[in-house]
C-alpha cells in the first residue's frame, strides 16, 4: 500500500506532465473499455494541472478503507486497490505516449468521459483523474460561446472550449486508488454496472433466494436505483443471508428491533414494497442497539471493533 504521506511528498512542481483524455463504454457482464489519447498542452496548462493536483493532495488529512457504503468528506479519501476496480485498465491505456495515441483532431477530444493528468518524477507515476463536465460534450462545445472580461470590455472566444476543474476525483498510484469524490469515482470506474451484475448474481444465489417465499417486490424496490444497488452489493459481500443462526436471530428478535418484516409458516421472508427497506437494513446488519442508551438505531456504515 502507498502511504498518503508518501504521496503528499511527491514533487509535482518538477514532474513531467502529460494530459490524457478518455472515452469509455460498458456492456453488462463484461469489463468496460477505455480509449485514451494524449494531447499537447501549453506550459500554463501544465502548471495549472500541477497546482490542482498538489492542492488536492495537501487537503487529504485522513484515509479510510473503501467500502460500498463508506462516505468521505472534503478532507478525507477512500482507499481501494486497483485489483478490486477497473483502475488498472486506465493506467494501462495511458502507459505509453505513442504517436498513434496522440490527439490530432478535435473530435478525438469532444465527448470525452474523463481526463487524466499523468505526473512522472524519478521512478514514481501519479495519475490524477477527473470526470468531464458538460462543456466537453458536442452540443455545449460547439453551440455555446464564452465571453471574457478583458480591458474593461467583454470579448468573444469563438473556438470550442473545454474546462479544467479545480478538483480531482481520484488519484491512482501503483496499485492504489485514493477516491476524493466517491460518486464520480464510481462513475469513472463503472461501479454501478458492477453493482448491477452483483445484484443479478445475488438473485441467482440459491442461499439468498431460498430464504424468501416471495422476492419479486424486493427486486422491484431495488430496481436500477444506484443507492439500493450499492446496498445489494454490500449484502452479497457481507453474506449474512448464508448464516442460518443469523436468520434464526432475525426471526426471534424482529419485534425487539422494531423491524417490519413478514414471515410465512416455514420461516421464509415475504418481501413486500413496505418491508423491502427493512429487509435491506437487516442483511446489511445496520439495525443496531446501543449498549449505553439502549436506543435502537439505523446506521449508514459499520466498522467492526472486535
Amino acid at each position: 500500500m502507498v502511504d498518503i504521506n508518501d504521496l503528499q511528498k511527491f514533487d509535482f512542481n518538477n514532474s513531467y506532465v502529460k494530459l490524457w483524455v478518455f472515452k469509455s463504454y460498458s456492456r453488462a457482464d463484461k469489463d468496460p473499455s477505455f480509449t485514451g489519447r494524449w494531447v499537447d498542452t501549453t506550459d500554463d496548462v501544465i502548471q495549472t494541472l500541477r497546482k490542482i493536483a498538489q492542492d488536492q493532495i495537501e487537503k487529504i488529512e485522513e484515509v479510510q478503507e473503501y467500502s460500498l457504503l463508506a462516505q468521505n468528506n472534503e478532507a478525507s479519501a477512500l482507499s481501494i486497490s486497483t485489483i478490486e476496480t477497473h483502475g488498472g485498465l486506465i493506467t494501462q491505456a495511458a502507459a505509453e505516449e505513442t504517436e498513434d495515441c496522440k490527439v490530432k483532431k478535435i473530435t478525438e477530444i469532444i465527448n470525452s468521459d474523463f481526463y487524466v493528468a499523468k505526473f512522472i518524477h524519478d521512478d514514481k507515476i501519479v495519475y490524477a483523474v477527473k470526470k468531464t463536465t458538460s462543456g466537453w460534450k458536442t452540443k455545449k462545445a460547439f453551440n455555446t460561446r464564452r465571453l471574457f472580461f478583458q480591458d474593461n470590455q467583454l470579448t468573444l472566444n469563438k473556438e470550442p472550449y473545454f474546462e479544467i476543474a479545480n478538483s480531482i476525483d481520484l488519484f491512482i498510484v501503483d496499485d492504489n486508488i485514493f477516491c476524493l469524490h466517491k460518486k464520480r469515482s464510481e462513475s469513472i470506474l463503472y461501479y454501478k454496472q458492477a453493482h448491477i451484475n452483483d445484484f443479478i448474481k445475488l438473485q441467482q444465489d440459491i442461499k439468498f433466494s431460498g430464504i424468501f417465499a416471495e422476492m419479486g417486490p424486493l427486486i422491484k424496490y431495488i430496481g436500477n436505483n444506484k443507492i439500493h444497488l450499492r446496498r445489494a452489493s454490500a449484502i452479497k459481500e457481507k453474506g449474512h443471508f448464508k448464516d442460518q443462526d443469523f436468520i434464526n436471530r432475525l426471526i426471534a428478535n424482529q419485534e425487539k428491533y422494531k423491524l417490519n418484516i413478514q414471515f410465512d409458516k416455514e420461516g421464509k421472508i415475504i418481501a413486500t414494497a413496505e418491508t423491502a427497506s427493512d429487509i435491506i437494513t437487516v442483511f446489511l446488519d445496520h439495525r443496531l442497539a446501543s449498549g449505553f442508551s439502549e436506543d435502537i438505531y439505523d446506521v449508514q456504515n459499520t466498522a467492526r471493533v472486535l
